[in-house]
């Protein structure tokens, strides 16, 4: 009975420690957005991850960055980022949450897409049917 008892609370340990981030969906193609503030004034922020690797950055409705981006695993590299020195790639590792996505620097030496990147969290946007589509 005592081997039993160990054996189960051994089991529950192990399920209550294993890692759970809540990764559910690994495809970063498709629409995100922000809803923040900028200035005191309303600001919505649209990432558009084409599946030609282009990302379009849209704030308020208007195109504010355009960039190539390429992903391998739990990977994204950026680069063709106009604020940062020609050819410089930030590395950033995903984290995929049920209708999120965050960024976390793995290397970068742009400080431009560093402070606009890192920690950097996005939604998905419900309706994903326009993300394939060009704009």
């Amino acid at each position: 009975m005592k081997l039993t008892i160990r054996l189960l609370v051994l089991l529950v340990a192990s399920f209550a420690c294993r890692k759970n981030s809540g990764e559910t969906n690994p495809s970063i193609t498709g629409e995100w957005d922000l809803h923040s503030t900028y200035n005191g004034k309303p600001w919505l922020f649209t990432a558009r991850f084409k599946p030609d690797g282009v990302i379009d950055g849209i704030g308020n409705g208007k195109l504010v960055i355009s960039m190539k981006y390429k992903v391998s695993g739990d990977t994204i590299y950026f680069s063709g980022d106009p604020s940062c020195v020609q050819n410089s790639v930030g590395i950033y590792k995903l984290h995929f949450f049920q209708d999120s996505v965050r960024f976390d620097i793995i290397d970068d030496t742009c400080s431009v897409r560093i402070a606009n990147t890192d920690k950097f969290r996005l939604g998905r946007v419900a309706s994903d049917s326009r993300a394939g589509e060009s704009r």
